[in-house]
Order: C-alpha cells, then structure tokens, then sequence
C-alpha cells in the first residue's frame, strides 16, 4: 500500500504540473500555486497540488489506496496489543477488547486509534469525491 500511495502523490505532482496555463477560459487561479488551473476542483493542502478534472480519477484512487492501508495498519497495531480473532478467511485480525498494562502497549494501541481515525477521514473525503463524480455523470446524461 505505500508504495502504491507513494506513486500516486509523485503522479498527482507531475500532472498538477503540466495542467498549468496561463490565461485559457476555464481556468480558476490558485493563489497557492499562482497558477491558472485548468478546470480546478480545489488545492489538497495535505499533498500541496491542485486537484483538476485532468487528476482528479488519481486523487480518488490515491484517497481510497491510503485510508485502505491505514485501516491495516490499525488492525495491526491494535491486534499487537489486544489479540483477537481471524476473521475475513483468515487475510484480517480483528482485535480484542483490552487496555494493556504496559506504557509502550498503550502507545501503540493509541497509534492504531489514531490510523484508525485517519482512516475513517480519508474514506469520507473518499466517498465525498465519488458522490462529486456521480453527480457530474449524472447532469451530462
């Protein structure tokens, strides 16, 4: 998953590059880039490139792809401290209800707390971007 992720956002960063113009109709200035962006949706602070019609199917896969793995990473974490279950024919731990005893244990099940909220951010925006989509779709038919 991180590499994946990895070569999306240097994906994302090569085609908000070439999406630059500079006076065309259609385009929305970005006072962050200070550049005229063709069909600009808006500017993701977090990967710092503006996100267009060009790149668009990139950041939603990108969004998908990262909370995805950050899912994992907090069934990982949180089943390191509280075992639990396979559950999914055996490909998912799920973990068990505790609250451990020792201070890295505990760091560690508040890192899987913290991934899994990251997690369920991103999958919002995620789900935001698809319901964009679909609108789109559906007002050109």
């Amino acid at each position: 998953g991180g590499c994946l992720s990895l070569y999306l956002y240097i994906r994302l960063k090569r085609e908000g590059r070439r999406r630059k113009i500079s006076g065309e109709e259609g385009g929305r200035y970005c006072r962050i880039c200070d550049y005229m962006i063709f069909k600009k949706d808006h500017h993701c602070v977090w990967l710092d490139v503006c996100i267009s019609q060009s790149n668009i199917t990139t950041f939603t896969f990108f969004l998908f792809i990262v909370s995805i793995t950050l899912l994992y990473l907090a069934l990982i974490m949180s089943s390191a401290v509280c075992p639990g279950t396979l559950a999914g024919f055996g490909l998912v731990v799920v973990p068990g209800l505790c609250w451990p005893d020792g201070q890295t244990n505990r760091t560690i099940l508040v890192g899987a707390i913290y991934a899994g909220v990251l997690c369920v951010l991103l999958f919002s925006m995620f789900l935001v971007q698809l319901y964009k989509r679909c609108r789109q779709s559906r007002r050109r038919s």
